[in-house]
């Protein structure tokens, strides 16, 4: 899963499928609460809000691969990540990231 910016659209990634999360808001703070249940079937699902609004909803998903026979290792990383080749320069400001088991625990702290 991931968060992109691809062609002037912030897009959720999960596997191969793009969910659009709107456009970029240069200048301003977008809030981003992620809430998801990691399954290899599809009892997983995804949830994403931003500014409080939710835009993704996702129930009884796949969303973690198998690879070798074994559940594909998950980590959490966060910043600028793109090609060697580009040469542009890229600013973005990560706010401090909280991990909660309810959306309220995160949003609203």
């Amino acid at each position: 899963m991931a968060v992109e910016l691809h062609n002037g659209k912030v897009n959720f990634r999960v596997k191969q499928n793009y969910y659009e999360l709107g456009s970029p808001s240069k200048g301003n703070w977008v809030r981003y609460v992620v809430g998801v249940k990691l399954a290899t079937d599809n009892t997983g699902w995804v949830q994403v809000f931003r500014n409080g609004v939710q835009v993704v909803n996702l129930a009884n998903v796949a969303n973690m691969d198998i690879v070798n026979g074994a559940t594909d290792p998950i980590y959490l990383k966060q910043g600028i990540y793109r090609s060697v080749d580009w040469t542009a320069t890229h600013v973005l400001y990560d706010s401090p990231m909280k991990v909660g088991l309810t959306y309220n625990v995160v949003a609203n702290s």
